[in-house]
């Protein structure tokens, strides 16, 4: 924007910056404002970043066959459009020569 090679709000002589360094200052902000509304020092926080699957799956008989009974819906609305007309590759009908 008008010739500054970046933002113009963050191109001044006295005070250059990017926008990357105001939002990791506005996150730190934000985030030391939250402790102090927690009453919870920095030092108190732990975070964990590591994720293990617990399981896979559906979590009772009633979901697994409503996903089965999405599927075959699905599967039998497929191939009704495939009987009618043929499917281009991007999804779309083609009948005739001609897309719907």
């Amino acid at each position: 924007m008008l010739g500054f090679h970046g933002h113009f709000l963050t191109k001044s002589r006295l005070w250059s910056t990017t926008l990357a360094e105001l939002r990791s200052i506005r996150f730190r902000y934000r985030l030391l404002e939250a402790l102090a509304e927690l009453e919870v020092d920095e030092t108190d926080v732990i975070v964990v970043n590591d994720w293990e699957a617990v399981a896979f799956g559906h979590a009772s008989d009633a979901e697994r066959e409503l996903a089965s009974a999405i599927a075959e819906t699905m599967c039998n609305n497929n191939s009704l459009k495939r009987t009618q007309g043929r499917i281009d590759t991007d999804g779309s009908e083609i009948s005739a020569g001609r897309r719907r």
